[in-house]
C-alpha cells in the first residue's frame, strides 16, 4: 500500500512539473513572437497595424416590438 501511494506521488508531481513547465514555455514563446513581430515591422506605425483588434458589432438594446419600432424597415410614403 505505501509503494502505491509512493508512486501516486511521484507520478503527481511528475505532472506538476511538466504543467509549469508548459506554462513557463508557452510565456516564453509568447514574449518571443511578440518581440519577433516588434522586430519584423518597419516602424511603429506597421507594428501597431499587425496587432488587430477585435471591433465587436454594436447590439440592439431590445427586440423592436414591431414594424414601427425597427429601423431597419424602411418607410412607405
Amino acid at each position: 500500500m505505501i509503494e502505491f501511494i509512493d508512486n501516486l506521488l511521484q507520478i503527481v508531481f511528475v505532472a506538476a512539473c511538466l504543467s509549469v513547465m508548459y506554462w513557463i514555455i508557452r510565456r516564453q514563446q509568447r514574449t518571443i513572437d511578440a518581440l519577433n513581430d516588434r522586430l519584423m515591422a518597419r516602424d511603429y506605425r506597421e507594428y501597431k497595424a499587425m496587432q488587430t483588434t477585435i471591433v465587436e458589432p454594436q447590439e440592439q438594446l431590445r427586440k423592436p416590438k414591431s414594424w414601427y419600432d425597427d429601423p431597419t424597415v424602411e418607410e412607405v410614403n
